[in-house]
């Protein structure tokens, strides 16, 4: 490590030790490892690998909030306040038992949290609860919580003091610290990603100019992770009126994709009759992928659909009927179970007499009475059906 990082890492340690964060460590059973991760402003934070002791601990199954339902909740209130927990990991403290210690390279010592930190395995599921368990009987009336963000929502200005205060003295009886710098009463702010207001839900500013300077991909892996990318977006029920057509200048393809979501009468519509764009324009913007960058992307993903085809195609053994053949059909979907039955229940019906053959191994049944089925069967789903002795004695 550097000397000049390993400087910051001692402040660090130290402020740290004078807030009862952490202690000095003997006989540590499990040590974990410090990573000095420098910040945007130029200080330097002192993250934890705990990766480690992630993999050997066991995972709290306690169940997270999902956060598409709480940002769909808490839009369409005419005010809300948005909190943030003051270091809220810190204000939880660790069991006595609990294997925290790190060491600090450069004869700093070794030392361990007395309070919850970043990067444990159930770190998250803990902070939860314990938010849970001080707002259980506010939550969903007055205030939604994911982990340390928390929004105070109200339908009107006279109520919203009132309901700040009951959440403001719960706080209080538990002694949970909220950091005044991320707090604030507004009509709309940031929520989980999202702008939420008393209209509905819109892509925060950052995400849109994300959008507006992204790059064009030029690989299927690029393409993916644009894919994945509007997906996410396409999470938020009421929409924002992003999408995407994917083509090459000059040039239509079959491989084209299309994306698009519908858009709300938010701040999107002010900004586009600002701007001046057509509104076909905006709700599915073009993005183009250079002279040949799209047209090698299909190729390569036209490519690999035809590789896994070929991998398949070597694995299944042609099976081949004759009008007249008597065969068994599989169970369909494989694995269903008659209630009935249990696990005695059969993989295969019939016998069916085959009627046509078509293409692709695809085959016409009809029963032995001469009752024809409407669907072509998969040949892969038939195999053939020997007469036992039981048969020719009836």
């Amino acid at each position: 490590m550097k000397a000049e990082i390993l400087e910051e890492v001692k402040k660090e340690i130290e402020k740290m030790l004078s807030a009862g964060f952490i202690r000095p460590c003997r006989y540590a059973e499990w040590i974990s490892s410090i990573v000095p991760v420098e910040k945007k402003d130029g200080r330097w934070r002192v993250a934890i690998d705990f990766r480690d002791l992630n993999r050997a601990t066991p995972k709290d199954e306690y169940p997270m909030p999902v956060a598409e339902t709480l940002i769909n909740v808490a839009a369409g209130h005419k005010v809300l306040s948005f909190m943030d927990g003051n270091a809220g990991y810190n204000q939880i403290f660790m069991a006595p038992e609990d294997k925290t210690a790190f060491r600090v390279p450069g004869s700093v010592g070794l030392f361990e949290y007395v309070v919850m930190t970043f990067g444990l395995k159930n770190a998250g599921a803990t902070y939860q609860r314990a938010m849970n368990y001080i707002f259980h009987d506010l939550i969903g009336k007055l205030v939604e919580i994911y982990i340390d963000d928390v929004v105070v929502k109200s339908v009107s200005v006279e109520g919203h003091l009132e309901d700040l205060r009951r959440i403001l003295d719960r706080t209080r009886k538990f002694g949970l610290r909220m950091n005044p710098k991320k707090c604030a009463g507004v009509t709309a702010g940031q929520f989980l990603g999202f702008l939420v207001h008393e209209r509905g839900i819109e892509i925060g500013l950052k995400s849109q100019e994300a959008v507006r300077t992204m790059k064009p991909p030029t690989t299927k892996k690029e393409l993916q992770s644009l894919i994945g990318k509007i997906n996410f977006v396409r999470s938020c029920d009421d929409g924002c009126g992003i999408g995407i057509l994917l083509v090459s200048p000059g040039a239509t393809y079959t491989f084209s994709i299309g994306l698009s979501t519908p858009c709300t009468n938010n701040v999107l519509e002010y900004e586009r009759e600002n701007l001046a764009i057509p509104s076909g324009l905006w709700t599915r913007s073009r993005v183009t992928l250079g002279d040949h960058g799209w047209v090698e992307t299909c190729h390569k993903i036209k490519e690999n659909k035809a590789k896994v085809a070929r991998a398949y195609n070597k694995k299944v053994k042609p099976k081949e009927f004759h009008v007249g053949d008597l065969v068994w059909e599989a169970v369909l979907p494989l694995g269903t179970k008659d209630k009935a039955y249990g696990k005695w229940s059969p993989n295969w019906h019939g016998p069916y007499r085959v009627d046509q053959v078509l293409k692709g191994n695809a085959y016409m049944l009809e029963q032995l009475d001469g009752v024809k089925f409407p669907v072509a069967v998969n040949g892969q789903h038939l195999k053939k059906y020997f007469p036992s002795m039981w048969d020719d004695g009836q």
